[in-house]
């Protein structure tokens, strides 16, 4: 196997860079731009780095600009330059922490400098690196352009001991309006980023200097809440195998702009390898244990394919009864007998069907319940129009003969599309959701246009039939030996909605070996006291239910900042928990990090299900890419779509733990955090985060749009969500 990296060797010559100081005297906000786009030294962290530029002025902390350009709008460069140092003699100096940060740094600039001297605009990206955009001429449209985005990282002493490389990651494309923003009044008020010359930068932060630089052309960069304003149109490409497409991008990428005498002599390194990705050593490669990809369907069969096995077995454990109601504009009538035919038969019928007319054999018999029983009689609701739908449903779920001894579930069929920010009927999806929630009823809505699509039946409907039972309180597949012991795990995931200038982090509790979530809740970035409460009522209510746990495990959406950390180290605390604590970070690496291929599969490079790649560990932190997918051996080489890409985990035990993780603890973990990947019901595909955090997420991403951004108490135990 190999990952999308190469070595790099730094040239030696004689370069002199300036360092500036006195950025203490400005504003906050403009002290803040400074620390994110240079690299930072303090006389006390950074002794030895202190000694060897012999300052003559009285200064406590330096810079070196390394986004000279966002530099430029922020002040002017010759009021505060300090002194000016040559870099050769610190990158031939040793390896201590400064040198490297100078050289990452000298570097960084050098890259930055050579693209835009291109023409290329570039941007910070999340963990520091340089994001680049390269132009598609060959794709652009008669209103916009399209750009590939790759990032460029640099380490040193990872992958290659004592020694650099470049890591190059391909993400996904930007879409680029071509009017200019100021004749754009459609967009005053809304949040996107902008192309300013070879800058990337928000639009709020765009003021007089950049628009007299680039002469007002400053263009937009489509997003979801702003692309239909622009008028760019949806893209309905398939991708069928996302890794030989990435790994491909990546490869004449680095042909065509890094492995050239150009780039190499702008940013002053060799690359000894002629940039061939680094092979992974074998003993960085490890695979879960086969019976931990098992999966339990109905029937009590066993497999290891949801997409495969969930239609021929139906569902591992079939939810309590429900009566089910349709919801629907009355001009979706046909639509509606169509689907009601559809969850009887499981197949289209040519007439409407009776009550009784069922296909006991039909996988969704043994999903969720059907025939005359399972349908609330004269409770279907077909309104007027969007306009009055709400007020309807209110009405008439007001009206209806609820029986206290029955649980009910509503289908709602739609013409509006919830991504469809532009849409005047946007919220309506989550204002029905809502105030269904609001009378302790589940639903499931369905776009009409899905219905009317090809693939309904075989590919949407499975994905539906796996939600609902999850919805009514079933289990659409079970993992049918579960590594989970008598543990705890609390899952914290956030999302940001576009045109919501709020993050909230939802939060999840597992409570058996099952994957069951209950203590659903939500709350915004930054609101410590209610996350702590939230965490404190998670940890009563399993020791309520299961006594003390044996673990407490904390899946996080990112890396703990210190306020975080206290925040859980307090709740702890309050709750007198005893046990040895695990965190671990999850995240995606769609876009911007290290992946590893399958080489030795050429046509497929995604590899097998249950592979962990060991990436490193620091401080206790080790961190693993992790692969769940539907590539089972040999078999997943010829599947449609071969997907997920993996996730980054980060394993580090609580700060109070008294002993350290061993490997037989890592690999443990590991395999926990596969199999809870492996039974998320919002689809029969595989998905790569484990369900304590995309569940979480999900909350996070409804909660904005209820009032007061709260649940209900309904909200908090269900999975409604899906």
């Amino acid at each position: 196997m190999e990952i999308n990296s190469f070595t790099l060797k730094i040239r030696r010559n004689p370069t002199f860079v300036s360092l500036f100081a006195d950025a203490g005297g400005l504003d906050m906000n403009l002290q803040k731009n400074i620390k994110s786009y240079s690299v930072r030294f303090c006389k006390d962290r950074d002794a030895s780095f202190w000694d060897k530029i012999n300052l003559t002025k009285d200064a406590d902390v330096v810079y070196l600009p390394v986004w000279e350009e966002e530099l430029e709008a922020e002040m002017p460069k010759e009021k505060y330059i300090l002194k000016e140092i040559n870099i050769d003699d610190f990158i031939g100096s040793g390896t201590s922490k400064d040198n490297i940060r100078l050289t990452k740094a000298y570097l960084y600039r050098n890259i930055i400098r050579y693209f835009r001297s291109l023409g290329c605009p570039c941007k910070k990206d999340f963990i520091g690196g340089v994001e680049v955009y390269i132009n598609e001429p060959s794709s652009e449209g008669n209103n916009y352009w399209r750009y590939q985005r790759y990032s460029l990282t640099l380490r040193y002493d990872d992958q290659i001991k004592d020694g650099w490389q470049l890591d190059v990651a391909q993400g996904s494309k930007a879409i680029v309006g071509k009017t200019p923003t100021y004749l754009l009044e459609s967009l005053q008020d809304e949040h996107f980023n902008v192309i300013a010359g070879t800058m990337i930068l928000r639009n709020s932060e765009i003021g007089q200097y950049q628009m007299e630089k680039c002469n007002g052309q400053i263009y937009p960069i489509a997003n979801r809440s702003i692309k239909g304003k622009l008028g760019i149109p949806k893209s309905n490409n398939r991708d069928g195998n996302k890794y030989v497409t990435k790994y491909n991008g990546i490869r004449n990428f680095i042909a065509k702009w890094i492995s050239t005498p150009a780039f190499m002599n702008a940013v002053g390194i060799d690359l000894p390898d002629n940039a061939h990705f680094i092979q992974l050593a074998k003993d960085k490669i490890n695979i879960v244990d086969e019976k931990a990809k098992m999966l339990l369907f109905g029937s009590n069969q066993t497999s290891v394919s949801p997409g495969y096995c969930f239609k021929r077995f139906g569902a591992a454990e079939r939810p309590a009864e429900h009566l089910h109601f349709f919801i629907c504009p009355q001009s979706m009538k046909y639509t509606l007998w169509r689907l009601y035919n559809i969850f009887q038969q499981g197949k289209d019928a040519p007439n409407r069907l009776e009550p009784n007319d069922i296909d006991a054999y039909n996988y969704l018999y043994h999903t969720i319940w059907m025939g005359n029983h399972a349908w609330a009689d004269g409770m279907n609701l077909m309104f007027t129009d969007d306009e009055h739908a709400l007020e309807e449903l209110k009405n008439h779920l007001q009206t209806m003969n609820f029986k206290h001894d029955k649980k009910y579930f509503a289908i709602i069929i739609s013409d509006v599309d919830r991504d469809d920010t532009s849409s005047p009927h946007y919220h309506l999806y989550y204002d029905m959701k809502y105030l269904l929630m609001k009378y302790n009823i589940g639903s499931q809505v369905i776009h009409q246009k899905r219905v009317d699509d090809k693939s309904f039946i075989n590919y949407m409907v499975p994905n539906i039939a796996a939600a609902i039972a999850g919805k009514e309180g079933g289990k659409a597949w079970k993992i049918a030996y579960p590594s989970q012991k008598n543990d705890m795990i609390i899952g914290i995931g956030a999302y940001k909605e576009l045109g919501i200038d709020q993050q909230y982090i939802g939060a999840a509790v597992c409570l058996d070996k099952e994957g069951e979530l209950h203590n659903f809740d939500a709350c915004l970035k930054g609101n410590f006291e209610e996350m702590r409460t939230t965490l404190i009522k998670a940890i009563l209510y399993f020791y309520s239910k299961f006594e003390s746990p044996s673990r407490l495990i904390i899946y996080y959406h990112k890396k703990l900042n210190h306020e975080e950390s206290d925040l859980i180290e307090d709740a702890l605390r309050t709750c007198r928990v005893n046990c040895p604590v695990i965190v671990i970070n999850v995240t995606e690496t769609d876009n911007d990090d290290l992946m590893a291929y399958d080489t030795s599969c050429p046509n497929v490079l995604m590899p097998v299900s249950g592979t962990y790649i060991h990436l490193r560990t620091r401080r206790g932190c080790h961190e693993y890419l992790l692969y769940n997918n539907e590539r089972y051996g040999r078999f997943g080489e010829r599947m449609p779509f071969l997907r997920p890409f993996p996730i980054k985990i980060s394993i580090m035990a609580g700060r109070n733990n008294k002993q350290e993780l061993t490997s037989s603890d890592i690999k443990d973990i590991i395999t926990l955090t596969y199999q809870t990947t492996r039974i998320n019901w919002k689809s029969v595909s595989m998905r790569s985060m484990p369900i304590t955090i995309a569940y979480a997420a999900l909350v996070a991403k409804f909660v904005p749009h209820f009032p007061n951004g709260e649940l209900t108490e309904f909200g908090k135990n269900n999975l409604w969500m899906l």
